[in-house]
């Protein structure tokens, strides 16, 4: 692990960047089959019409403030707490799951955020280790990377 760490705070910003944002997409890719293979009813979203204000508020305005409360101030609050880096992950990753739990999808949507917020989490920690970045501006680019492709995804196949 040690060395994956060490590759990842030496590799380009851009190559971490989008390689972040292509692991959330991975990982969701793989969630998304757990429920149809434990047997589990999916049922489906109604889809939403996109509109400015919805492009925005999940491109910007949810990366800028969500990466703020549920990695920069937690993390960096408890950061002198902790040795190790996993509780700092589950402080911040259980309650970024929490808050996106919506209408009938409750532990679905706590389980698919809980598991992105801990891949942002781990980011974030990353980053502060980085000399080249600002840890907040490359999780809120990696979770806004992640939220377009969902929103594209959607309108492509919805």
């Amino acid at each position: 692990m040690h060395t994956i760490e060490s590759k990842l705070v030496s590799i380009r910003r851009t190559y971490f960047i989008t390689g972040f944002i292509v692991i959330a997409i991975l990982l969701m890719v793989i969630l998304v089959q757990i429920p149809p293979i434990l047997g589990l009813d999916e049922d489906e979203r109604p889809t939403k019409e996109l509109t400015f204000g919805s492009v925005l508020g999940a491109v910007i305005v949810a990366p800028l403030l969500e990466t703020l409360i549920f990695q920069k101030l937690p993390i960096d609050f408890f950061r002198d707490s902790y040795d190790k880096d996993g509780p700092l992950i589950l402080i911040s990753a259980i309650p970024f799951g929490l808050v996106h739990i919506l209408n009938e999808f409750y532990i679905r949507d706590f389980f698919y955020t809980f598991c992105t917020g801990i891949l942002y989490a781990y980011a974030y920690i990353l980053a502060t280790k980085r000399k080249d970045m600002n840890a907040y501006l490359a999780v809120v680019l990696i979770h806004a990377g992640y939220n377009a492709f969902v929103l594209i995804i959607h309108q492509v196949l919805g």
